[in-house]
């Protein structure tokens, strides 16, 4: 089986030097890269199973790479993993699941950690390109799980690994009603360390995208969320 792919950029390469032998040593090739202005092009060539990018603020120009990389379909669907090099930066972590991140780690965190985490979100990459029956449909959606593909009113809709697989797990359960905890056991995995409020981020995020059509998405308060069938009569959001 060949070894899966990691980039790592942003922060200073000194800053990842105490990374790379351990990751290394597990089996996974690593590539290092500073900010540059081909950093996107050499996302896209590369085509690394999981991008690791480093952050040190909320205004951090790695975010905008993010949002870059998010907004383009050739791209969208590489994982990524933030790390903060700042001790509870709630405004980073915040910015950085904003941009796109699927999962934010910062300090303090041990190496076995970091280690998790990047093992956890290749496994839910993995999990998202399973073959599925059939094309899910919500109005105007139509989600294509073989491809990872989403669209709206026909037009291709960039979504982060973490929020394409909300969006299908709750399409899946054609209008039940699922709860956070249901949510992070099927579209993230219960190994992955992430709170309701993670989910919360995630899924304001996916409705600011899909614009009109976020009525689709709804909030049961207390309980979870679900999505409007196609047959139900729609309402203001």
């Amino acid at each position: 089986m060949a070894s899966k792919r990691l980039l790592l950029l942003g922060h200073k390469e000194r800053w990842w030097n105490t990374v790379l032998s351990p990751l290394r040593e597990e089996g996974y090739a690593v590539e290092v890269s500073s900010e540059t202005q081909e950093a996107f092009e050499r996302i896209y060539r590369a085509k690394p199973d999981l991008l690791v990018l480093g952050i040190s603020s909320a205004k951090d120009p790695s975010l905008e790479l993010l949002r870059r990389v998010r907004n383009d379909p050739r791209t969208s669907p590489t994982g990524v993993l933030a790390v903060s090099d700042r001790n509870e930066d709630r405004d980073a972590v915040l910015a950085a699941f904003r941009a796109g991140a699927d999962d934010v780690v910062s300090p303090p965190f041990h190496l076995p950690v970091l280690s998790a985490r990047i093992a956890a979100l290749l496994r839910r990459s993995a999990r998202s390109n399973e073959p599925v029956a059939t094309v899910l449909r919500i109005g105007p959606i139509s989600i294509d799980p073989n491809r990872h593909w989403v669209e709206l009113d026909g037009k291709p809709l960039s979504l982060t690994l973490t929020e394409f697989r909300l969006l299908a797990v709750l399409a899946a359960a054609q209008g039940n009603v699922l709860s956070r905890n249901q949510l992070i056991d099927q579209a993230i995995g219960m190994d992955a360390l992430v709170t309701d409020r993670t989910i919360d981020v995630h899924l304001t995020s996916l409705r600011r995208k899909l614009g009109r059509a976020r009525q689709y998405v709804k909030t049961v308060r207390g309980v979870g969320y679900r999505v409007m069938l196609n047959d139900e009569p729609t309402t203001s959001p």
